[in-house]
């Protein structure tokens, strides 16, 4: 793997994410069983990797952020991912998310590693009170996988929190909107029962408020079925 890290040398990009995106090709695309490939068919591996992560198209493969996660209570945190799992962006889309990122450096970390320091610190905790909503929401080819990891996360059991997915698209509209793909994503729920309600309203609301907002509206649809956080939650927890 050294004429790999050669290249990436070559490469400017901050440290700890060339070393997790080799971490992450040597785990995922190079067979573990290297005794049983051929010498000349593992020259060739190492020399296609060296190509493709030289010069300025390796640069915009590791910098690029091709999936987004969002992590929202009150605080609105969203990551963006490069091809190989690691952030490359972090941006707060509320006061309260720009300020937990202020202490904490989250970039060329793998996103599980991420997330679970994200939600580690003391500043992130003292939003998870007994009426906390978290919510993940995903925009990425590959949803299912990221998805799997984020509900690996300790993080994620510890605060029981709920994973959704969208498309790539809405990613977009949501920033148009000042909004994280997450809170969007609620303030669209939102927005088919109560058309008053604007992003700008939701901007800095907890999801907690948002989703009591939405179970008012389908409560009073249902006819009286049991309102509030309980039930929404339930719903929630299965997607």
């Amino acid at each position: 793997m050294n004429r790999i890290k050669n290249a990436f040398d070559s490469v400017r990009a901050e440290e700890s994410l060339k070393e997790n995106t080799l971490k992450f090709i040597q785990d995922r695309h190079i067979p573990k069983q290297r005794a049983f490939i051929p010498k000349y068919r593992y020259a060739l591996i190492l020399t296609a990797f060296i190509i493709v992560f030289s010069g300025i198209g390796g640069y915009s493969i590791l910098n690029s952020a091709v999936s987004y996660i969002s992590i929202d209570v009150n605080p609105s945190v969203e990551l963006g991912l490069n091809r190989f799992e690691n952030v490359v962006s972090a941006e707060g889309y509320n006061d309260d998310g720009s300020e937990i990122l202020s202490g904490i450096d989250l970039k060329g970390k793998s996103y599980t590693e991420a997330i679970d320091m994200l939600l580690s610190m003391q500043e992130f905790d003292k939003y998870m009170d007994g009426n906390a909503v978290l919510e993940f929401t995903v925009a990425a080819d590959n949803q299912e996988s990221i998805i799997t990891g984020i509900k690996g996360c300790d993080a994620y059991n510890r605060y029981r929190g709920a994973c959704h997915s969208a498309d790539n698209e809405l990613v977009k509209d949501a920033h148009k909107n000042g909004l994280s793909l997450g809170k969007y994503r609620a303030y669209l729920e939102l927005s088919q029962y109560d058309s008053s309600v604007t992003a700008e309203d939701c901007r800095d609301m907890t999801m907690h408020q948002i989703h009591d907002m939405i179970d008012e509206h389908t409560d009073r649809h249902n006819d009286g079925n049991q309102r509030g956080y309980g039930h929404h939650r339930g719903r929630h927890m299965k997607e």
